[in-house]
């Protein structure tokens, strides 16, 4: 779950909840429209929009009881999650990816032990931490190497490897964007490079509008929008608590333009 600092029509200070569910919905909508698409060239244009939309599908049934940090009382967000709870969403993500595919499983799994791998200092100098985590990275690695040599001969690819890393690539990308509009509502600027592309700048030029640069899509500018709830930016002593916390629907919109803020 995303927890971002808001104000309320009276001023009051929120916090907007946005499902990491909904947030991987906008990562599918900005690959699928992106233009030239990034994966035609991989020849797997359908299994990986699915494992972008869906690499979080694992999140749904925790975020229904979204816990609440015991310290800070603030709603969770995916950044704070202690470990063995992540590790059992990631799980669940992985399995819900592998039933769209093979290679649909092998790099959502493989976005997972990246992660994992990235945030190694949060958990190595931790004998309990670093066994579980080493216990879901080998198990891991294990169904990667089964996913990926059933794909390459269903798909009859020489270069599977060379493929899934390239699809693992557009994944992490396309997350990272939708993050980068999800989680701040200033935001510094960043760059990124999909495989066998140029680099792709996005910058805010305004609380609900963006600047890309080259401009990546067919269309002149890309409405975007997101769903999530708003809660009392408050202590909060348990889940519980949270879960009858008087919430109010919101919606982040954002206009995406090429140029100089200007349309493309």
């Amino acid at each position: 779950m995303i927890r971002r600092a808001i104000r309320d029509e009276t001023g009051a200070e929120c916090w907007l909840l946005i499902s990491q569910v909904e947030h991987a919905r906008v990562s599918g909508l900005l690959a699928e429209r992106w233009d030239p698409a990034p994966f035609d060239r991989l020849n797997c244009r359908e299994e990986l929009l699915a494992a972008i939309r869906r690499h979080d599908d694992g999140w749904a049934d925790w975020e229904r009881t979204a816990g609440v940090d015991p310290e800070s009382g603030r709603p969770l967000s995916f950044t704070e999650m202690p470990l063995a709870e992540s590790l059992a969403i990631w799980r669940a993500s992985i399995a819900s990816a592998g039933r769209h595919g093979d290679l649909a499983g092998h790099v959502v799994s493989a976005h997972f032990c990246s992660l994992l791998q990235r945030f190694s200092s949060n958990w190595r100098n931790d004998p309990a931490k670093a066994a579980i985590a080493g216990e879901f990275l080998a198990c891991q690695q294990g169904y990667q190497a089964e996913c990926l040599k059933t794909w390459s001969r269903r798909a009859n690819v020489s270069d599977a490897p060379a493929i899934a890393g390239a699809a693992l690539k557009v994944l992490q990308v396309f997350d990272a964007l939708s993050l980068w509009l999800c989680c701040s509502e200033h935001p510094l600027p960043e760059t990124f490079e999909l495989p066998g592309g140029s680099a792709t700048t996005i910058r805010s030029v305004a609380p609900s509008e963006a600047e890309i640069s080259p401009w990546p899509f067919a269309m002149p500018r890309l409405e975007i929008e997101v769903a999530g709830r708003s809660v009392p930016a408050i202590r909060y002593r348990s889940r519980a608590d949270l879960a009858v916390s008087p919430a109010t629907q919101a919606k982040l919109k954002w206009v995406l333009l090429g140029g100089l803020g200007k349309k493309a």
